[in-house]
């Protein structure tokens, strides 16, 4: 059965099946439920829920009960129901539109059984071949992959499982209904589940989802077009207050929408569902379980032209289990591991080792709180493998991955399907293009017939040699001659790269027309390997009866030698070129035809083949022999008149060169080029040999005899003087002179633009031996001014020469302005420079040198000058060098008349050394040293303060920066501040910013006001890249503001900054807003003032986050009649407010209310006493003691006392404690004022209908009880001024915002709000609002606790392989906390521990924490410490941190050089080829400069930020000889190191607060705070160097002595400690001395002894042992080197040789027993200072020995301890012979403990496993094995070693070694046949020789 998963027709069928049907009688129900409103649903619902309760499978009868469990009704027969469903597939499309499409199908078997009254298995379900695959619909079986590889799953629900809970005492019949209820585990088990996901795959999904929600729309779209009617907020509030769906839509009918009245009636109409009890029949699961054996993940890169795994993943041994009830928790364990593809190697790598891991996990509820808890906790090490190649792998697959992904819109194989570059979906690819992995190349010459075979690598000896008649003539595929043809080694299969586990070995087996079968060469590592091919003189006819040619003659056919050379194509297809070993290579600039004329002495009988200029030719086989001949192919010249030799080169690595002519086949000219001829590093033959009988394994290339190269930055012109030899170079080219002959002395002549003259310079001729030469040649200008270049000239051996013109300073002027140079104190001009420098700068580089050698090196310069037109005078600038470093210097230019002051023109100076072939260079760029970047959207305008204050500036005098535009900078007036200003011209009539500074690199916000008194904020950033500061503006938007005035108020607040005056510059902050704001004036003080427009006012620092003063403001009320003051505020309201107003110092009337009147204003006292305002003078609000209490006139009534009944008009009298009676008054509830008794009430006089302007105010008598209160009586207050008065204000941080806070005393609401605020929480704007909502959903926070015993730990591989670090970070602990509010992170390293795991390490230990000294308490805080808390932020392009804490503890660095270059190189330096220097117009600093700058960056706020290390202990041991790429790195660095010891550097904590920046800027801050601290302690370092002996170590120790001699009375401890340090100053001085003086005596070999015997020592009996042998070297070199020198130099070199070979062996007589005693001196003073160092200067042993990196198929196989054991005791027996590594180790005897070590040369037999040579009872080398076989001789086993048997050599006897087992033998023969093998390849493998320096 086939099932089309199409979502819109589901969902319609599913509408279908719910839809209830027509209800026949609804007529006659709507006439009987008139008057009963509800009922039917009640009763409907009730019989529905009773209906239900029969089938819930665990149906409890009544009555008692016993602990036994339910009692099951008989009565029933059991119910069991049984499903088979076969072959049923699930398919799910892309596009189900079309039927061509990709598809996702999961096929599966089902069988179910449900039995609902078992007691223990309710419910098994098991699931046979259920697997996962996605193919084309259209072709199922061609294009299935396999997703999830077939595997069965059972599913059981069980009701009874085994119990986990402890037995308890009884809790009677309670317990007996829980039990039934406890347990329902769903239990899930499988075996192995495999899990294959490609890029294509992940794409198809990505599809299939984005398509899943449209077919889900277009089902629901014309599904129920009423329920659009009604709005879900509303439907799903009143449905969450219980009631029915339908009764919610009808009362939202009946209402008309409103939502409350809706409310209402259904409280009263309509009852509740019961909505709880639905479920009663279902199931409660209460757990899962899951046990599987292994899951494993492989991911597939099948993106672009590759289909190869990338990694792949697995969890083995899972067992997982989650209970649900009584509550969520679950625990799960499994063992980890991770391997990547090597895709060179083929073959699976480990990144992640096996691991073991617990992890257990409860969800909970606290204080309405949802909380997740996980705890992981494992044992073992975590350790991860870091390669190369991993890295390599990684950033690849990044790159194309990503590109494939963002170029959807033309699909990946567009090659098949051009018409469907118009899809635009994810899944642009219809169908997968198969991927061949494999391609061969067929550059033999001759027809090549191949086939493939696999083999495994340990089946005994090679599978290949079957004969030719058991490969099926079928199976042979042939490939013409100059033909590619594609292949595979397995046809594809659904399970995708199932075969890459096994350890199989691709082979080919090639034939060659003309020779025999070649042995089996495997092809899945890159490399190049070589087979040699016995002539098939039988078979003239080749394999198909092919012939050669008639002119091919068999008899005379020789050996050959055939290379196979496989490279990776692309991402991952193997490219193997078959071709002979003889290349020529073309490296002149045209292409050559070469011939190539057989021995057989007819003519004619050759063969010509063109090279193009740049490429390279491998000989065809047949012609391999022949005699070759070249001549350009488009010059009008012969072939050269000799053939060219390789014979002659025999020595591996060896280079000849020699110069080759072609005469002109027209006249006298001659075409001269070099011939250079290298050996590659195949096997060496002997010279005597027949010449015809050796090998080729030699690139030829053809040069030009001559190169010139231009490493100027302008065209040069050359010529060799009384020749017709001339030309041009451009910039950067080569020019080559064919014509010329290096043999003979050239003169060689430079002319450039404007250089007519030159001395000419005479090139010697050619010597032997490569040689080099610096030296300069002069060039004279028009004025007959003097340039000096740089001529470097390089001679090769064998003749050819290349010249490299460079100049010793580059001018470049990027400043805008014309500038003129010249050399200090010169009288004239610096060469090449004329009148157009002074009127327009210089577009190319100006080349410099400093012609006049008596005058100092230094340069200066002026404005040309036009700059200010003639009536002025540019000035000389104050000298500068141009050696390195940035600078600036002040161009002045004086005005000849008036007064006013001079221009100046800054410019930033910028010199870099060139890098590459331009180290000669010195690049010197002078540039603005400002410069403006406006990144905004705005126009802006800029000026100097001083102009933008004048009230004369006009907007369009100044400079105008459009958005995006850059512009150079430079201040109008130097004598006037400094000080730069802003306005925005896009929006109107806006008024200038403040004025910043531009000389310090900052970043912050300036405030531009408009008319309207609007800010507008813009982002500066103030950046130094090079010798520039950019200023770059930005808009404001992106990112927080610096400050926010937040009014929580009632009443408006006055706000600015306090230093300024002027009015415009002040403004208003309404109630209940947040404003942003930036200072106005950046360089004033960073406070703010705020004031209360009639109350106080007060400063307050923004810098300083603390409550402030508080502000307060009068707030008095009026007595106003409330009936004529409308109930709510229309604008046009006919009411007359009236209030209470003093008329006339004393009568009281009611008056209409004006704002401002003071006499109609009051004050109550806290006495009730009524005060008026008006008839006192205004008073300083802040001071309350200036309330004058005694002449307050308070309100009273006109008469002695109140008369009961009677009315009595008001007065205002003073205060009187008499009066008390009469001046005391309350507001009652019902709104009168009163008297104090409360019987007399303030009202009109003349009743209600006398309410109106200036009616009299009385006091008369209230209204009856009882009645209301009539208009004319209702009195009550309104305050002028909302708010109680008093204002608090604070600063407090919100994230990176600093906030001005506002708020009224009395407001406990917002108080609130802001109570978080010393917590800071951050603040949105409506936060308010907020606050209400919140409260009511449900939060959740997530606690991840992680305890790794033994941590973690880091190996670094290269591509060596070798391992370089270990890193060990042991007994970690993470805590992790997030939740809405803040996530927090707390990290504790117990341990750091680095291990130098290079094998010729000196110091094993590159980094440990420092050990305290014994009397020191030991310290139990971790080595590292990291705690951070984040703040959520959604608004803001941020991430904000209040706070990130990093401590370490005392560090012990021990760096060694040769370890340092290696992490270098492992990291990526030096890998890059910078050998062109561009200088051009475009290429700036701004690249750089857009990333630390653009306002889009994301930032990183961080309230504190700390980063405490501790005191470091440095040690940096220079290593005497590196390899070549070493160097390499090295030299491109220019990094000098020093050896020195123990230096203490104290290094200051990097502490910053509030820090807003982006992480570019970071970084660079961290690097710039640690390198000032580093040089801050130079002296320190300078103190530790070993030339001087260490002197501040011997000092420290001295001191540590005395000190302890003084604390603790320690006389041995001062004894050991001075011992200690003089020794070691004497060995390190001594030690430097004798370096020195071995390098003198130039005996390579003997250093190389002198260091071999240095390193070994490692204890102090190992240094005294050392020192002895050292002398013993030192006298037996004095011996020999007389006669050892002489004889090796004559062997190199010849006759020159033994010349310099005598005198290098006089040297050594004197100089060598010299070093000896000085050897043995140090080693004596090291052993000394070994044995008194002190507990705390001894490092940690290493965790671990160095890894195996070689394990099958020179893969890096998993960390062994037994192999790397086995490495040790190879390296201690072959003396650290890294050549030779190791393969295996086997135990063969348990009686003598005799064991085989297996490596990459030979095989060793050792008794007891012991490093020592007396043991080894036998060692075979590879190379005389033959073959190791298993014998059997009376029972007992033995390996038999058989030799390779010579022709002189006689019958050996063949070693037969005895072992316990036929397994162990058996095991052991096939290891060292593998390790034959291994070694046979090895042989027959080329080796890459070192590339010459160019």
């Amino acid at each position: 059965m086939k099932v089309m998963c199409i979502f819109d027709w589901i969902l319609s069928v599913r509408d279908f099946i719910m839809e209830s049907p027509e209800d026949p009688f609804i007529m006659e129900k709507e006439s009987v439920a008139e008057d009963v409103v509800m009922s039917s649903p009640e009763v409907s619902r009730q019989t529905s829920r009773d209906s239900t309760k029969t089938t819930s499978p665990l149906t409890v009868s009544s009555g008692i009960m016993t602990k036994r469990g339910p009692i099951v009704e008989e009565v029933e027969v059991p119910f069991e129901l049984k499903l088979n469903v076969s072959d049923t597939q699930f398919i799910v499309v892309e596009d189900s539109s079309t039927w061509d499409t990709n598809a996702v199908i999961l096929k599966s078997t089902a069988i179910l059984n449900f039995r609902p009254k078992a007691k223990d298995k309710i419910l098994t379900c098991t699931l046979q071949s259920l697997e996962v695959f996605s193919c084309s619909l259209t072709a199922e079986e061609e294009t299935a992959q396999s997703i999830i590889d077939p595997l069965t799953i059972h599913i059981d629900l069980n009701a009874n499982p085994l119990p986990k809970h402890k037995l308890s005492s009884s809790a009677g019949l309670l317990e007996a209904s829980q039990v039934h209820q406890n347990n329902l585990v769903l239990e899930i088990t499988f075996n192995v589940m495999n899990i294959r996901l490609s890029y294509i795959d992940m794409k198809m999904f990505l599809a299939i989802l984005n398509s899943i929600p449209e077919q889900a729309l277009k089902a629901t779209q014309h599904d129920k077009p009423t329920d659009k009617a009604y709005p879900a907020d509303k439907i799903s509030s009143l449905y969450d207050m219980g009631f029915s769906m339908e009764d919610c839509k009808k009362a939202l009918d009946l209402k008309k929408m409103n939502l409350m009245e809706a409310a209402v009636w259904l409280t009263e109409n309509a009852v509740p569902e019961e909505r709880g009890q639905s479920q009663e029949g279902g199931l409660h699961i209460t757990g899962m379980e899951i046990k599987s054996s292994s899951v494993c993940v492989c991911l597939i890169d099948d993106c672009g032209d590759s289909d190869v795994p990338l990694a792949e993943i697995s969890f083995n041994s899972i067992q997982f289990s989650q209970q649900f009830l009584p509550r969520q928790e679950g625990s799960g364990s499994f063992i980890l591991m991770g391997d990547y593809y090597n895709r060179k190697l083929s073959g699976w790598e480990p990144f992640l080792e096996q691991w073991k891991c617990r992890c257990e996990w409860k969800q909970y509820y606290q204080n309405m709180e949802k909380k997740t808890a996980i705890q992981i906790n494992a044992q073992e090490v975590l350790n991860l493998n870091i390669t190369s190649t991993l890295l390599e792998l990684y950033n690849q697959t990044k790159v194309t991955w990503s590109e494939d992904y963002y170029k959807q819109i033309v699909p990946a194989n567009s090659q098949n399907h051009p018409h469907q570059a118009s899809r635009t979906a994810v899944s642009c690819q219809r169908r997968r293009v198969p991927f061949v992995p494999f391609m061969l190349s067929n550059e033999t010459g001759c027809t090549l017939w191949f086939t493939t075979v696999t083999t495994t690598p340990r089946s005994g000896r090679r599978k290949g040699t079957k004969d030719d008649h058991y490969i099926k003539a079928s199976e042979w595929r042939k490939v013409e001659s100059g033909e590619k043809m594609p292949f595979f080694f397995h046809n594809k299969e659904k399970n995708r790269h199932e075969k890459t586990h096994e350890l199989s070995i691709n082979q080919l087996v090639v034939k060659v027309d003309g020779w025999l079968k070649l042995s089996n060469v495997s092809v899945d590592r890159v490399g190049v390997y070589f087979r040699h091919a016995e002539p098939d003189v039988s078979q003239a006819k080749g394999l198909a009866g092919l012939t050669y040619s008639s002119k091919h003659d068999p008899s005379i056919q020789k050996p050959a030698r055939i290379v196979f050379d496989v490279k990776q194509e692309g991402k991952a297809r193997k490219l193997i070129t078959v071709r002979s070993a003889l290349i020529v290579r073309n490296e002149l600039d045209s292409s050559i035809d070469l011939k190539m004329a057989t021995h057989s002495g007819l003519e004619g009988k050759f063969n010509i083949m063109e090279i193009p200029a740049n490429g390279t030719l491998p000989l065809p086989l047949p012609y391999v022999s022949s005699m070759l001949y070249v001549r350009p192919s488009d010059w009008p010249v012969k072939y050269c008149n000799q053939p060219i030799q390789w014979q002659h080169v025999g020595l591996a690595g060896e280079v000849k060169e020699r110069i080759m002519k072609c005469d002109s086949s027209e006249g006298n000219g001659v075409y001269r080029f070099c011939v250079s001829v290298k050996r590659e590093n195949y096997p060496e033959q002997l010279l005597t040999e027949d010449s015809s009988l050796i090998l080729p394994g030699h690139t030829v290339s053809i040069r030009p005899p001559v190169i010139i190269r231009n490493l100027l930055p302008i065209e040069l012109r050359y010529y060799i003087k009384d020749t017709q030899i001339c030309g041009t170079v451009k910039t950067g080219e080569k020019a080559y002179l064919h014509a010329a002959d290096p043999q003979q002395a050239m003169e060689l002549g430079l002319n450039l633009e404007n250089f007519p003259a030159c001395k000419e310079l005479v090139v010697p001729p050619v010597t032997t031996g490569p040689q080099y030469h610096k030296v300069k040649i002069r060039l004279y200008d028009t004025k007959k001014r003097l340039l000096e270049l740089l001529i470097k000239i390089i001679f090769r051996k064998g003749g050819s020469v290349s010249i490299h013109v460079t100049a010793p300073y580059w001018l470049v002027n990027k400043s805008g302005l014309p500038l003129v140079f010249r050399q200090d104190f010169s009288q004239q001009d610096a060469a090449g420079q004329y009148e157009e420098h002074e009127l327009a700068r210089s577009v190319t580089p100006l080349l410099f040198c400093y012609a006049e050698k008596d005058l100092p090196n230094l340069c200066t310069m002026r404005v040309g000058k036009s700059v200010q037109g003639p009536d002025s005078v540019p000035v000389w600038c104050k000298r500068f060098s141009l050696e390195s470093g940035t600078g600036m210097r002040r161009l002045n230019v004086v005005p000849k008349t008036g007064n006013r002051p001079d221009w100046v023109y800054n410019i930033g100076i910028g010199v870099h050394q060139g890098k590459g072939l331009y180290a000669d260079t010195n690049i010197v760029t002078f540039a603005p040293l400002y410069e403006i970047d406006n990144q905004s959207s705005h126009r802006l305008a800029i000026a100097q303060r001083h102009l933008a204050q004048s009230e004369t500036m006009k907007l369009d005098t100044c400079l105008i920066a459009l958005p995006q535009c850059k512009l150079p900078f430079h201040w109008p007036r130097l004598d006037l501040d400094q000080l730069l200003c802003v306005n925005l011209l896009d929006v109107g009539s806006s008024s200038w910013s403040g004025g910043f500074r531009i000389d310090k690199t900052d970043s912050f916000h300036i405030n531009i006001r408009d008319d309207q008194n609007v800010s507008h904020l813009l982002k500066v950033e103030i950046v130094m890249e090079g010798p520039t500061y950019f200023i770059v503006f930005g808009d404001a938007g992106e990112v927080p503001p610096p400050i926010r005035i937040d009014n929580w108020a009632e009443i408006p607040v006055e706000y600015f900054q306090s230093d300024t005056t002027e009015q415009k510059l002040k403004a208003f902050v309404q109630p209940r807003v947040q404003l942003p704001y930036a200072w106005d004036e950046p360089m004033l003080s960073h406070s703010i003032t705020l004031r209360v427009k009639g109350g106080t006012s007060a400063t307050y620092n923004m810098d300083k986050l603390e409550e402030g003063k508080q502000l307060c403001y009068p707030n008095f009320i009026y007595l106003r009649a409330s009936a004529t003051f409308p109930r709510r505020s229309t604008q046009d309201s006919p009411h007359t407010e009236l209030v209470l107003e003093v008329v006339q110092d004393q009568y009281i009337k009611f008056c209409k209310k004006e704002i401002g009147n003071r006499n109609q204003l009051w004050r109550m006292t806290s006495g009730g006493m009524l005060e008026h305002e008006g008839s006192i003078s205004p008073r300083d609000p802040h001071n309350r003691s200036s309330y004058p209490s005694g002449k307050s006139m308070v309100l009273d009534i006109d008469d002695i006392a109140p008369r009961p009944g009677r009315i009595v008009p008001l007065t205002l009298r003073k205060r009187d404690e008499r009066r008390k009676a009469t001046q005391t008054w309350k507001f009652t509830e019902d709104g009168r004022l009163c008297c104090v008794d409360g019987a007399m009430c303030v009202q009109t006089l003349g009743g209600g209908e006398c309410l109106r302007d200036s009616a009299v105010a009385v006091v008369g008598p209230g209204p009856p009880s009882g009645r209301s209160v009539p208009a004319h009586m209702k009195i009550d207050r309104q305050r002028l001024l909302p708010g109680s008065g008093c204002l608090a204000v604070r600063t407090v941080m919100d994230g990176p915002i600093r906030v001005l806070q506002i708020t009224d005393v009395s407001q406990g609401s917002v108080a609130e709000v802001t109570k978080n605020y010393q917590d800071w929480v951050v603040c949105e704007e409506d936060k308010v609002a907020e606050i209400e909502n919140k409260s009511t959903e449900k939060k959740s926070s997530l606690e991840i606790c992680m305890s790794l015993k033994d941590g973690l730990g880091l190996s670094l591989v290269n591509y060596s392989p070798e391992e370089l670090v270990y890193i060990s970070l042991q007994n970690i602990s993470l805590d992790y906390i997030s939740n809405p509010n803040y996530m927090t992170v707390d990290v504790a390293v117990a341990n750091v521990q680095v291990d130098n795991q290079l094998f010729t390490a000196t110091r094993p230990v590159l980094l440990y924490i420092t050990p305290t000294p014994r009397r020191d308490i030991p310290e139990n805080t971790p080595a590292l410490h990291v705690v951070a808390q984040k703040i959520p932020n959604s608004k803001w392009n941020a991430e904000i941190y209040k706070h990130l804490i990093v401590n370490m503890k005392k560090l012990s660095i021990q760096v060694e050089e040769e370890l340092l270059w290696k992490l270098l190189q492992f990291c990526g330096f030096g890998s890059t080829d910078h050998l062109d220097e561009k200088v051009t117009e475009g290429e700036d600093p701004r690249k750089a400069l857009a990333a630390a700058t653009s306002v889009k960056t994301k930032r990183y706020y961080f309230g504190l930020l700390k980063i405490h290390t501790s005191r470091v202990n440095l040690s940096m041991l220079t290593a005497s000889k590196l390899s070549a790429d070493l160097k390499a790195l090295k030299r491109d660095m220019s990094l000098p190191l020093v050896r020195f010891e123990d230096a203490k550097v104290d290094l200051d904590p990097f502490i910053k607060s509030h820090l807003f920046e982006t992480i570019v800027f970071l970084q660079k801050e961290i690097r710039f705070h640690y390198t000032e601290e580093l040089k801050s302690q130079a002296a320190k370092i300078l103190g530790s160097v070993d030339f001087l002996g260490n002197p501040l170590g011997l000092f420290n120790d001295v001191t540590e002595g005395i000190s302890g001699l003084i604390n603790d009375g320690n006389v041995g401890g001062l004894l050991k400690n001075v011992t200690h340090g003089v020794s070691n100053s004497a060995a390190k001085v001594v030690g430097s001395l004798s370096d020195g003086l071995g390098t003198l005596n130039m005996d390579k070999n003997y250093q190389d002894r002198r260091e071999q015997l240095r390193t070994g020592a490692q204890s102090s009996g190992g240094h005294i042992l050392a020192g002895v042998k050292g002398f013993g070297n030192g006298l037996f070199g004095a011996v020999t080197s007389i006669f050892t020198q002489p004889y090796d130099g004559f062997k190199e070199d010849g006759i020159e040789g033994l010349v310099t070979g005598i005198g290098k062996g006089v040297i050594g007589t004197v100089t060598k027993p010299v070093v000896g005693v000085l050897d043995l001196a140090s080693g004596a003073a090291n052993a000394i200072r070994d044995t008194s160092s002190s507990s705390s200067r001894i490092s940690p042993p290493p965790l671990r020995l160095p890894r195996c990196c070689h394990g099958a198929g020179m893969l890096l196989p998993p960390y062994s301890q037994n192999d790397a054991k086995s490495q040790k005791l190879l390296h201690d027996l072959n003396k650290k012979n890294l050549e030779e590594f190791f393969i295996a180790v086997e135990q063969l005897r348990r009686e003598d403990r005799l064991m085989s070590l297996i490596t990459s040369k030979q095989v060793y037999f050792l008794l007891g496993g012991e490093a020592d040579s007396g043991n080894i009872i036998l060692k075979v080398p590879h190379k005389e094995l033959f073959q190791c076989l298993v014998v059997e001789i009376k029972g007992r086993y033995y390996l038999e070693l058989v030799r390779v048997q010579t022709s002189d050599s006689d019958q050996q006897r063949v070693p037969q070694i005895r072992c316990d087992k036929q397994t162990v033998a058996e095991r052991v023969s096939q290891q060292i046949n593998y390790a034959h093998n291994l070694y046979e390849e090895q042989q027959h493998t080329l080796t890459s020789t070192e590339a010459e320096d160019t």
